[in-house]
């Protein structure tokens, strides 16, 4: 980039803060504008500020083709934000197709062909990163980089408080006791999902989980017990999903997944997975399950509401099947 294309970004840059200074922004505002920035100021197609929470990274806020990934969470082992977050320095993909750093999935959601991605800091911590796409391999150069490295810290300036906001966000969103996501959690996950598959006309499915024998356990062994069982079914689900799958502990055994980009006869698969793998713990306990795929609802709401519906309808045959089975013993004897 020549003398005159750095000054011009470093004008930029600092009519941005100008702005944001003028503006009193809050610190999701400065994120929304430093994204839309950091993508008009190196030609980039999309941009996205994501956030450090517990083992993932969280796309907060984003703009242009990586719109559509606001709201997903990455492992941070296995995408480059990640990487970014955990070496604290700027990371770049020339060719993401051909990067064994990237969330190969992930990139090509929001079409990045080359990306880089720039750490967030607060007092001394990366707590997230700048990260810019474009659907050009090797787009980015060193004039780029430091100007995203500038735009950065103008995010990290904006956050006085981040380190306890990541605290709070955490605990908030997640069950202490199995780690999942909670009941809060997957709400505004499920708005997200759904808005996104109807916008995309991408598939999307729900499905809502009960545990069979899960009182019974309880009941005979304690809650020790209980409170093992559920962490297993737990990681039952975490080894079951993908990487943009979401799973949920929405109640005491009740449990709920979204799988996007899967349709209803993809979606039983990986139901019937989990009831085998549940099953093969060992601690007496089965799987119930409703499930649904989001096309032809409205809202999500009714999304939800048919398959807590279904998984109402399942359980009622359950019982009467059990019931019917007892009767025929004793008629037996």
């Amino acid at each position: 980039m020549s003398t005159t294309g750095v000054q011009n970004q470093l004008v930029a840059v600092i009519g941005l803060l100008n702005e944001i200074v003028a503006a009193g922004l809050d610190r999701d505002a400065v994120c929304e504008l430093v994204a839309q920035r950091a993508m008009a100021l190196t030609e980039a197609s999309g941009a996205a500020i994501e956030l450090v929470d517990g083992h993932e990274m969280l796309t907060h806020r984003a703009c242009g083709s990586a719109l559509s990934a606001t709201g997903m969470r990455l492992p941070r082992k296995s995408s480059l934000s990640g990487r970014c977050v955990e070496m604290q320095i700027p990371l770049i993909s020339d060719d993401t197709e051909n990067d064994s750093q990237v969330d190969k999935a992930a990139c090509q959601s929001v079409g990045a062909a080359s990306l880089v991605c720039v750490p967030l800091f607060h007092q001394d911590k990366a707590i997230g990163v700048l990260a810019v796409v474009s659907r050009e391999k090797k787009h980015f150069d060193d004039g780029h980089m430091g100007t995203l490295s500038l735009l950065a810290s103008v995010v990290g300036s904006s956050m006085a408080n981040a380190t306890t906001f990541s605290q709070a966000q955490h605990e908030s969103l997640h069950d202490p006791l199995t780690g999942l996501w909670n009941r809060r959690a997957y709400d505004q996950q499920l708005t997200l999902e759904f808005q996104r598959a109807k916008r995309y006309g991408h598939p999307l499915s729900l499905a809502l989980f009960d545990l069979d024998g899960f009182k019974t356990l309880n009941d005979t062994q304690g809650h020790p017990a209980g409170d093992q069982a559920l962490r297993d079914v737990a990681q039952v689900l975490r080894k079951c999903l993908r990487t943009v799958d979401s799973q949920f502990r929405i109640g005491g055994d009740e449990f709920a997944i979204l799988l996007p980009e899967t349709a209803a006869a993809g979606a039983k698969l990986v139901v019937a997975r989990i009831q085998k793998q549940v099953t093969a713990l060992g601690s007496g306990m089965g799987v119930t399950a409703g499930l649904v795929q989001a096309k032809g609802f409205s809202t999500h709401e009714q999304a939800h509401a048919s398959a807590d519906e279904r998984l109402y309808k399942a359980k009622a045959a359950k019982k009467k099947s059990a019931k019917k089975k007892t009767a025929e013993k004793k008629a037996g004897r």
